[in-house]
Formats: C-alpha cells, sequence, structure tokens
C-alpha cells in the first residue's frame, strides 16, 4: 500500500506493474487476507496499527478481484482504466507529433509488432503489449530463465519508451503538459 501509493505518484507504469504483481500475489495466497498477511505484511518493518491498514488495503483489493471476474486472470477497473488512460496519452502523443515520444515509439513498434505476433488472438493495444512485456521478462528474470540478448535488448528500448511515456503522464496529470 505504501509503495503503491509513491509509485502512482512517481511512475504510473511502475504503478501498473506494482499492481498487476499484487493481482498475482493475491491470487496466490488464495484470496485469503489472513495468508497475505501471514505470508507478507508480517515481515514489513512497520507498526502494528500500519500492518493492518496494509491489511485492509489487501482486503479492498481482493474485494475488488472477486466483485470484478478477475479471480482467474485479467485487471481490476482501477488499473484497466489507468492503462487505459495511458494508451489515451499514447495516441494524443503521437497524433499531436510529440518528437521524443513518437521517435521512441516509432523504433519499437517492430518490438511490438513481434510481441503481438507470437499471440494473434490477444486484442491489446500496444501500450499492453509493452507492458506485459515488462512484465513478463521480470517473471522470466525472478524465476532465473534465460532471456536471449535479443529479448533484453527489445525490453531495454520498450522500457525506455515507456519511461518516456510515464513521465509525460505524470507532466499531463499535474499540468505541465497540455495536449
Amino acid at each position: 500500500m505504501i509503495f503503491a501509493q509513491q509509485k502512482r505518484k512517481e511512475n504510473i507504469v511502475e504503478y501498473i506493474l506494482y499492481m498487476w504483481q499484487i493481482e498475482e500475489l493475491i491470487r496466490a495466497n488464495d484470496f485469503d487476507t489472513e495468508k497475505i498477511y501471514n505470508n507478507i505484511i508480517q515481515y514489513y518493518e512497520q507498526p502494528e496499527g500500519k500492518k493492518q491498514e496494509i491489511k485492509q488495503w489487501y482486503d479492498r483489493l481482493v474485494s475488488m478481484m472477486k466483485e470484478e471476474g478477475v479471480k482467474e486472470r485479467g485487471h481490476i477497473h482501477l488499473v484497466a482504466h489507468l492503462m487505459d488512460e495511458l494508451y489515451e496519452l499514447h495516441k494524443n502523443l503521437l497524433q499531436n507529433n510529440d518528437s521524443e515520444y513518437t521517435r521512441m515509439y516509432q523504433n519499437n513498434i517492430t518490438n511490438i509488432e513481434t510481441l503481438k505476433s507470437k499471440n494473434p488472438d490477444n486484442k491489446t493495444n500496444d501500450i499492453e503489449v509493452a507492458l506485459t512485456a515488462l512484465y513478463g521478462t521480470a517473471l522470466m528474470r525472478m524465476q532465473k530463465k534465460e532471456i536471449s540478448k535479443e529479448t533484453q535488448d527489445a525490453v531495454k528500448s520498450i522500457s525506455n519508451m515507456l519511461n518516456v511515456l510515464a513521465k509525460k503522464f505524470k507532466d499531463y496529470e499535474t499540468g505541465k503538459l497540455e495536449l
């Protein structure tokens, strides 16, 4: 919760990826906040009152996931909405010819199209494909799976593009960027 709040303010991409991780963590703990408390929260270096606050945050997320029907897969509306907002900003930056972002996107079109072609039934937009690439690569690293140099290079380039998009999103939210 504390980390999520910080990420939401600082970097929308990191926040979305973190929330995907939290959703998976909730699934792995069978939507049971007592399990989550025992397996995770109790080890936080926080006072007991703060741990209870964090547990309540998880309780709310568990409820949302159940109510929104994302127990097996998918993302809560809160996260899906932010992904939609990020995609809208992406489209606006391209339409308004933001030179920095457009250049980075053009450099990644082939990477994104290659990723899309690996799952032709998936109808996600370019930004969700890019986010999924970062998330999937992070999972592979955690599982100590080998990642080809080509994939590492592609993901690094996509990550750089998403970092620029995240900065522009923050600027847009704070009124420093107008479209």
